[in-house]
């Protein structure tokens, strides 16, 4: 598609007539910088793909959601080879969530959650319930990754670290590195998971991906200030939907080129935020199941979902 000339020196009327198409279908005029490339011909058209996906959409929700999947590396569990023993792997069950909540598809019959209230089809109540189980795996899985990453990176660390709290509620922060980090102190940090679809921070969210996990980041910051004179305290904030707040992603990056520098391994970050990104889908499988009141006939009818049609698949 690069090459208008045909071999005899005359204009190729393929290469104008798809030429004009991709104009068309891009809304672009101007020409990819590296033609030589597919994936430079392939990011207008699926940009503009998302741009029309995006203004068809009425509710903030929806806008938010869509927002919250594309942003960077949010998507990172797709990627990932599902290996067991490495915790990349999702069972039928959540990858039929994960996907359902990404897409925005219908995911169960309507039930009545522990709380009380009604769940939709969507099954999206689970993401906010706080009687739905699944949010203490989220936070623990994400606190794990985090030291795990540090622990390769050469940078030994420890979690719930004793002697460290905060004003008022007297809680302390998630880890603490045993060595320093930036400016001669070591890092603490706190990790997080927003609802992005909370009632809160949806306005916010339809408007800005990453908004919910950030606000998230900010009120820590405030929490643990009081620290601030002897430890680099860092939030990690991240949304339901897959999207991180600006310090949390920049966190994860260091770590996983801290562990790049210390194995060799060039796509160390890359792998980082897989298994994080493969833990919040595992943390909202739980969330959108553990509110089903009554489990006794199991959760396949109710999810409309059949484990062994999904295994054939």
């Amino acid at each position: 598609m690069c090459e208008p000339y045909s071999l005899k020196g005359q204009k190729c009327i393929h290469y104008e007539s798809a030429l004009r198409e991709w104009k068309l279908s891009s809304g672009s005029g101007d020409l990819p910088q590296n033609p030589i490339f597919q994936s430079e011909w392939d990011k207008p058209l699926y940009e503009a793909r998302f741009d029309l996906l995006l203004n068809s959409v009425t509710s903030e929700a929806e806008r938010a959601r869509l927002l919250s999947v594309s942003s960077e590396n949010a998507s990172d569990w797709l990627y990932a080879i599902p290996i067991p023993t490495l915790g990349l792997h999702l069972d039928p069950m959540q990858v039929h969530i994960a996907c359902g909540l990404r897409l925005g598809a219908t995911l169960c019959h309507p039930h009545e959650c522990k709380c009380g209230q009604m769940v939709e089809s969507n099954g999206r109540h689970g993401l906010k319930c706080m009687q739905a189980g699944g949010r203490k795996y989220r936070h623990e899985e994400g606190n794990k990754l985090l030291k795990l990453g540090l622990d390769q990176a050469k940078c030994p660390s420890t979690l719930e670290p004793v002697g460290l709290s905060r004003k008022g509620d007297r809680k302390r922060p998630d880890g603490l590195t045993y060595t320093t980090w930036k400016n001669g102190k070591p890092l603490i940090w706190d990790f997080t998971c927003a609802d992005t679809l909370c009632k809160s921070y949806v306005k916010k969210a339809s408007k800005e991906a990453g908004s919910a996990a950030a606000g998230r980041e900010d009120k820590k910051v405030d929490k643990y200030s009081n620290l601030s004179e002897f430890y680099h305290f860092v939030p990690v904030g991240v949304e339901t939907y897959g999207a991180y707040g600006p310090q949390g992603i920049k966190l994860v990056k260091q770590i996983g080129k801290k562990i790049q520098d210390a194995t060799g391994e060039k796509l160390s970050t890359f792998y980082l935020f897989q298994r994080i990104s493969i833990a919040i889908q595992k943390g909202n499988a739980h969330c959108v199941t553990g509110c089903v009141k009554d489990r006794s006939s199991g959760l396949e009818g109710l999810f409309n979902f059949h484990v062994q049609e999904a295994e054939e698949l």
